[in-house]
């Protein structure tokens, strides 16, 4: 019971009786998904980000992105994230947390309380016709368990976890590209640009000397301005075989 009770006071005060990466979790319903994961998960690796530059490492080597987590509460600690990691099949998670409050909070916690009572006296018993004196005594324990509140600070955090899963990407180009989404007064042939936001290490494109950040100007030659001249590249990322990127 008293290792029941401790590890239930040490779950209070990490916050993470709810898991909160579970709890907010929305799964990326992406084609990259889709068309480049196979076979089982590796063991889950967990990896503490600050930039931008962290999640396309991790793309340029080949993670897919299969959904995320975003909250503000207390510090929920990252077995919680490998927990939901496991469930989802993602063998890779890049944690983001940034300060931002303390607050003042109230936990309920579960003591124990123990009273110990003491009993003597004397006990005659009679058999065939024969008496018997005697004496005894003891020590009778009786447990109750007792919720009392805790005040304390907590701290806030904003809390972003990125759930990825290594690709099998054969013999795909290898520049992952990007197009914003659409725009509730955007005209049906507005020019919308598409833009290189990781290359495949040892890709293709990597040897044409694709760089992160480029302009596609065209796609098999294919000139790229529309939504409507990049649709089926986006919905099918195999048929890329070259990019040529804006001067």
């Amino acid at each position: 019971m008293q290792a029941f009770l401790a590890g239930l006071f040490c779950l209070l005060l990490s916050g993470c009786v709810t898991n909160y990466y579970d709890k907010h979790y929305h799964a990326k319903d992406t084609n990259w998904a889709k068309k480049f994961i196979q076979g089982e998960p590796k063991d889950v690796e967990i990896r503490p980000v600050t930039t931008e530059d962290g999640v396309v490492s991790a793309l340029e080597a080949g993670y897919i992105p299969v959904g995320t987590s975003t909250f503000v509460d207390r510090h929920c600690p990252w077995f919680c994230a490998i927990k939901k990691a496991e469930n989802v099949g993602a063998d890779l998670v890049l944690i983001d947390e940034v300060l931002k409050s303390k607050e003042k909070r109230t936990s309920v916690i579960f003591l124990p309380s123990y009273q110990y009572s003491y009993s003597q006296g004397t006990v005659n018993v009679n058999s065939m016709g024969n008496t018997t004196y005697g004496s005894y005594s003891g020590t009778t324990t009786t447990t109750s368990v007792s919720a009392v509140p805790v005040n304390r600070d907590v701290m806030i955090f904003e809390q972003s976890a990125l759930f990825l899963r290594k690709g099998d990407f054969n013999d795909f180009y290898g520049a992952i590209l990007f197009q914003p989404k659409r725009l509730p007064d955007e005209a049906y042939d507005a020019i919308v640009p598409v833009t290189v936001i990781a290359v495949l290490k040892g890709s293709q494109a990597e040897k044409d000397g694709i760089k992160r950040g480029a302009k596609v100007a065209r796609i098999n030659g294919q000139v790229i301005q529309t939504r409507q001249d990049y649709k089926s590249f986006q919905s099918d990322p195999c048929l890329i075989q070259n990019i040529e990127v804006a001067q």
